[in-house]
């Protein structure tokens, strides 16, 4: 998004804990671009991964996805099972929890997988914006700290 759409000089994306939320979290510093012109271009981003993501056959998915699924399963390491544990626990989940999801999710049909990505990209679990712009129309409250 940098490059091509000349947005700024600081974007990343990853997945990130927000408090007790966890969710995908894209940054991005753009002193030529307002808050509505970023979350468009974010909106935008995201609704071109899910064309790509659909338009996959379950061949291809099934192959893509073997390398991902293979690692979710992997040991993660006792300072990685410590931190997810704790993130966890303060989300409300028992500590065994990070692992049990892992391996439901390793363990998704194409199908799952494809409908998850749907809900995903229809932000059926929310969205939040931080910006130092005003809301970007009325479906978003805006609230200081």
């Amino acid at each position: 998004m940098r490059i091509e759409l000349q947005l700024g000089y600081a974007v990343f994306s990853g997945y990130r804990r927000f408090g007790q939320l966890g969710g995908i979290l894209f940054a991005i510093q753009a002193p030529s671009a307002g808050g509505h012109q970023m979350l468009a271009h974010v909106e935008a981003f995201i609704q071109a991964q899910l064309a790509t993501f659909m338009s996959v056959d379950d061949e291809h998915l099934t192959t893509r996805v073997a390398p991902l699924k293979e690692r979710m399963q992997a040991d993660m390491g006792w300072q990685r099972q410590a931190e997810d544990a704790w993130a966890a626990v303060q989300a409300g989940f028992a500590p065994e929890y990070p692992l049990m999801l892992r391996g439901e999710i390793a363990s998704l049909p194409n199908e799952a997988l494809r409908a998850a990505a749907q809900q995903w990209a229809d932000a059926n679990c929310g969205r939040i914006v931080l910006s130092n712009d005003s809301q970007p129309n009325a479906g978003w409250s805006a609230s200081r700290p």
